[in-house]
Parts: structure tokens; C-alpha cells; sequence
């Protein structure tokens, strides 16, 4: 049997890189490329990996946020 592309494998510390990565508007093709895995990866691990799909969630809650505090704002002037 062959297997194509190289094994992924997910380490801990990408919890805090994702969490961090969201929490700057990164979307989940620039999670990839900062962890070194393709897209279909970082899907996985969120569907899998239940810390790595908490620290994307809680990184683009706060980001979400963020935008919509300064949307508001900007609309009350």
C-alpha cells in the first residue's frame, strides 16, 4: 500500500500558534502554512483534536470581537 504526502503530525504547542493566529484574523490556508500541513490537515485537526479546535474557536471569538466593538464605534462615532 503507498501512501502519499508526508505524515502530519500535530504536536501541543500548535494550540497556542493557532490560538494566536486566529486571534489575528488568520484564516484556516494561513494556519496551514504557518504549521507546515496542508488545508485538509488543519481540518482534521479541528474536527479530531479537541484543544486545537478550542484554541481556533476562542482565537477568532476574541477577534470577532474586536471587530465588531470597533464597528460599533465607529458607528456611534
Amino acid at each position: 500500500m503507498v501512501t502519499l504526502g508526508r505524515p502530519a503530525l500535530y504536536i501541543p504547542a500548535y494550540d497556542e500558534q493557532a490560538y494566536n493566529h486566529c486571534l489575528l484574523g488568520g484564516t484556516n490556508a494561513g494556519l496551514a502554512e504557518l504549521l507546515g500541513v496542508g488545508p485538509r490537515t488543519i481540518d482534521r485537526w479541528i474536527a479530531d483534536i479537541p484543544s486545537f479546535a478550542k484554541a481556533v474557536r476562542e482565537g477568532r471569538a476574541v477577534a470577532d470581537g474586536r471587530v465588531a466593538r470597533s464597528l460599533y464605534e465607529r458607528a456611534i462615532g
